[in-house]
């Protein structure tokens, strides 16, 4: 479900999101999600909460982002950071970075930035950075 209106010149978007979805035979997840975003001008701001919970305790947990971005004559930049808390005692969180910049004609150039962390040993990810590189074309 969203919902948007304008505020004094500042857009504001709310959404409301609900998932359920069976991961087996004795496990159920649902996830309930609600977001709120401003635009004002050539910039924008955002936060997001979600909660799920499942049959198997170990994957309750919480999702919280922030993010913030800038458009504006070809240029966009976007920074955002998240954190993550779940009942197994998994804690992450991570911030990443977003610049895009219109070539005109068609081409763009993308590079990003990401850094996550977990305080849970053995993790995937206990800490990881990531660098991208791209082109986009449109024909």
């Amino acid at each position: 479900v969203k919902y948007s209106m304008d505020m004094g010149g500042v857009g504001i978007d709310f959404g409301l999101g609900y998932q359920e979805v069976s991961l087996s035979t004795t496990d159920d997840l649902d996830a309930l999600g609600l977001s709120v975003v401003a635009n004002f001008g050539d910039f924008s701001a955002g936060i997001n909460y979600v909660e799920s919970s499942s049959t198997v305790l170990t994957e309750d947990g919480e999702y919280l982002g922030f993010g913030v971005g800038y458009s504006s004559n070809g240029l966009s930049v976007h920074a955002n950071y998240s954190q993550i808390d779940a009942t197994v005692g998994l804690e992450a969180d991570g911030y990443g970075l977003a610049v895009a910049y219109d070539l005109g004609g068609g081409a763009s150039v993308h590079g990003g930035y990401g850094s996550s962390s977990s305080t849970q040993p053995g993790f995937v990810f206990e800490d990881l950075d990531r660098w991208s590189l791209g082109l986009g074309l449109s024909f």
